[in-house]
């Protein structure tokens, strides 16, 4: 049976972060993306960050890495199966666990490598 939210959203801990009640588990931080805000999944157990500096050619056409609301990033981050994928400062930094890493960091440079060639 689906945890059923008893109590309500208190101001989070960390963006992204919300505490929530939950009938069978209490209180627990609960993680979910803020669309367009920095907010990794850095208190999630098992998950760490990889970091790919973004090539000084393509970095005045980030928008067309990340794609019209991120879209290029949701498919690299669905496909690799890791937690969240953003642009920062130049680089590209990858949340997730171990084995994701290698699929999303292909994908990414697959990617600036087709635009590279445009």
């Amino acid at each position: 049976m689906e945890n059923t939210i008893l109590g309500h959203y208190i101001v989070p801990q960390h963006v992204g972060y919300m505490t929530v009640l939950r009938a069978n588990t209490g209180w627990h931080y609960e993680w979910a993306p803020v669309k367009g805000v920095y907010s990794p999944p850095a208190l999630e157990p098992g998950i760490r960050c990889v970091k790919i500096d973004i090539p000084l050619i393509l970095r005045d056409r980030i928008g067309e890495i990340v794609g019209k609301g991120g879209k290029h990033l949701k498919k690299i981050t669905a496909a690799a199966g890791c937690l969240y994928i953003f642009v920062r400062d130049d680089t590209i930094e990858i949340w997730g666990k171990d084995e994701t890493f290698a699929c999303a960091c292909s994908l990414l440079w697959k990617r600036m490598d087709v635009m590279s060639l445009a």
